[in-house]
């Protein structure tokens, strides 16, 4: 037996508006929920920021992480220690701020995350940094021992390290956290070429040893199963 509530008179759904368009949409009153998109910074802050619609943003937590990927094989990330110095410069808070703060999630330290492992790697932190924004001294001191930094000052002297070829996708906020990527690496001399493209694309030009992309900024990773 039905007792006293609100009951709707039908459920419209809409496929295929942008994660922006839908947000401003609840935020003007015409839409009542979204599922499955990531708000945008901005519209993000402006609820959190707001007592009345604080509680109108829901996180659920995901076993996945966002993460930059090398190529190996091309230059200047086939040396070991440009690919440290990048390490130590990632500007990994402040990404993290630009996808919309603490409520997505708290920078990453390894590859698999801590609660697939039982938290038995929750203290390995090998690149540990200030508010984990990187540390532009380590980094210039790991480049120093790179073949690509002829004179030892922690800068890339070598072509190979102007406009390297770097793919992230075209969607926000991936163009700002490349853009903080780009900023990062400039005083280590690693000058990047960076293409926004379709997620896709983005993978498929990653993958594609012929595509010669030598730092993937975009990719992400989650788990498929529950075990």
């Amino acid at each position: 037996v039905r007792g006293d509530g609100a009951y709707v008179d039908r459920i419209e759904i809409q496929i295929g508006v942008t994660a922006a368009d839908a947000y401003r949409q609840v935020d003007t009153g015409d839409l009542d929920l979204v599922l499955d998109a990531v708000p945008p910074p901005d519209i993000l802050q402006a609820f959190q920021g707001d007592p009345e619609r604080q509680d109108q943003v829901h996180s659920d937590q995901a076993d996945a992480n966002y993460y930059a990927s090398f190529n190996l094989a091309e230059p200047p990330f086939d040396d070991v220690a440009v690919r440290k110095a990048v390490n130590w410069a990632a500007p990994k808070a402040d990404m993290l701020t630009v996808r919309g703060g603490a409520l997505f999630g708290e920078p990453g330290s390894h590859i698999i995350i801590d609660a697939l492992l039982n938290n038995q790697l929750a203290d390995y932190d090998p690149y540990a940094t200030p508010n984990s924004n990187g540390d532009e001294e380590a980094a210039k001191e790991a480049m120093s021992e790179s073949n690509y930094d002829s004179d030892g000052d922690g800068v890339c002297d070598d072509d190979v390290c102007n406009n390297i070829v770097a793919v992230t996708d075209e969607a926000d906020p991936y163009p700002d956290q490349a853009r903080l990527w780009q900023q990062a690496l400039e005083p280590l001399g690693l000058n990047l070429d960076i293409t926004s493209l379709e997620r896709t694309t983005m993978y498929d030009q990653c993958n594609d040893p012929g595509a010669h992309v030598a730092i993937c900024l975009g990719p992400g990773w989650g788990k498929d199963y529950s075990d």
